[in-house]
């Protein structure tokens, strides 16, 4: 079991999982540019924090390569909740709780690894941040995902109309 949660497919398995955020926040933005580009730009804040991470990983060894990490979700924090205030919507916020969640592991292990230097964490704050880097992806995922959602789904009216075939906006057939 525990080689599994330290495999070194986890990266590209996260990088694939990021993917689908970008692509549908980025068909979103290219579309209806306006409208997503809190999406698209916080996607990219995710992504390049995700590179950073994963660079860390890479050159440093456990736990020194989690030293940065709180600086990096600061960021990505305060990225959020001011695209929050600039439009307010709730996949922002969750996003900027999704964020502080990080600091709080970020936290714990810290003060934890102080008391016990010799603690064996690392499974458990790997798994704790990397649940929470998936809901991120999960909420990013959301404001494009509803743009293809209106562009795929047939559209219905809003109310029974008499006369109008179902999957057409009333007054569009004549």
């Amino acid at each position: 079991m525990h080689s599994f949660l330290y495999s070194p497919l986890w990266p590209l398995i996260f990088f694939l999982a990021l993917l689908v955020p970008v692509a549908l926040n980025f068909v979103a933005w290219k579309k209806d540019g306006k409208e997503y580009d809190d999406a698209a730009g916080l996607t990219m804040i995710v992504v390049i924090i995700w590179a950073m991470t994963n660079l860390f990983d890479l050159f440093y060894p456990f736990p020194e390569s989690k030293s940065l990490h709180p600086i990096l979700d600061v960021v990505g924090g305060l990225s959020s909740l001011l695209a929050y205030r600039h439009e307010r919507k709730a996949w922002k916020l969750f996003l900027t709780g999704l964020f502080a969640g990080q600091l709080v592991a970020h936290v714990i292990f810290g003060v934890a690894l102080w008391l016990n230097p010799y603690a064996e964490l690392r499974l458990h704050y790997s798994l704790w941040l990397n649940v929470l880097f998936i809901c991120q992806v999960v909420v990013l995922s959301f404001p494009g995902g509803g743009y293809a959602a209106r562009i795929v789904l047939p559209r219905v009216p809003d109310g029974p109309v008499v006369g109008y075939p179902v999957g057409h906006k009333t007054g569009e057939i004549r």
